[in-house]
């Protein structure tokens, strides 16, 4: 089984697009965000659009998109998981916070309340680094966090010690090679904290699962990669 936890679903992007990638690809599930403008300013017209992505395509599920600046966030998220969300994506970069802001503190409290995981995109300074995010998540310790793209490019070294600085933290797995970062990071925390991510369109699926079969590491941990830690993590929701 294969479960791509991240995809962007922007309107440059066809279902059909997607679908076809499932095929080759033998995708069973993937998560889907959507575009930048969404995560930006227009949540609730994103969390709708993937809502209905989703019932027209059934392997794909989505995450919700709430920014911490806008009043009516909680209710967003309330709303996106009563339309099927299975957790939320959140890009500092581009809804202009810090991760080290008492706003996003705010807004984890009350998903913690759901024990949802969440995304989080890194790797663009200044305000989505690893060891940001592994200081918030170290204040949430019964959440799991995806630290979206693993800090690359640039921040790439940084992921590791971000790990291990929290141990709630899943390393996503797009943007990297079999024998270099990736090899690196299952010696350092071991496969079952990374999770299977294409980021496609920015990436494509085949690329990515591709580099992960390729590892060298035995076979139950390339499945603990694809499917089994992100399943663990959704502890049966949406599936």
């Amino acid at each position: 089984m294969i479960i791509d936890a991240h995809i962007t679903l922007n309107n440059e992007v066809s279902l059909v697009d997607i679908e076809s990638s499932f095929e080759r690809n033998s995708i069973d599930m993937a998560i889907a965000a959507p575009s930048k403008k969404e995560f930006a300013y227009e949540n609730r017209v994103g969390n709708i659009r993937m809502a209905q992505a989703c019932k027209k395509l059934s392997k794909l599920r989505f995450w919700a998109v709430a920014t911490p600046w806008s009043n009516s966030c909680k209710e967003d998220i309330r709303e996106a998981l009563n339309d099927g969300a299975l957790g939320v994506a959140f890009d500092s970069s581009v809804q202009g916070f810090t991760l080290l802001g008492k706003e996003i503190q705010d807004l984890l409290e009350f998903i913690s309340g759901f024990s949802l995981p969440v995304y989080f995109h890194t790797g663009t300074p200044v305000n989505a680094l690893p060891l940001q995010l592994a200081h918030l998540a170290s204040n949430f310790p019964t959440t799991n966090f995806i630290m979206g793209r693993s800090g690359r490019t640039d921040f790439r070294t940084d992921a590791i010690p971000a790990m291990k600085q929290s141990g709630n933290i899943y390393a996503d797995t797009s943007h990297d090679y079999s024998m270099t970062g990736l090899l690196a990071m299952c010696d350092a925390v071991g496969s079952q904290r990374m999770v299977f991510s294409s980021d496609f369109p920015f990436e494509s699926q085949d690329f990515s699962s591709r580099n992960i079969q390729q590892m060298e590491i035995p076979l139950q941990e390339k499945h603990d990669i694809l499917s089994g830690n992100f399943l663990r993590i959704l502890d049966g929701r949406g599936i």
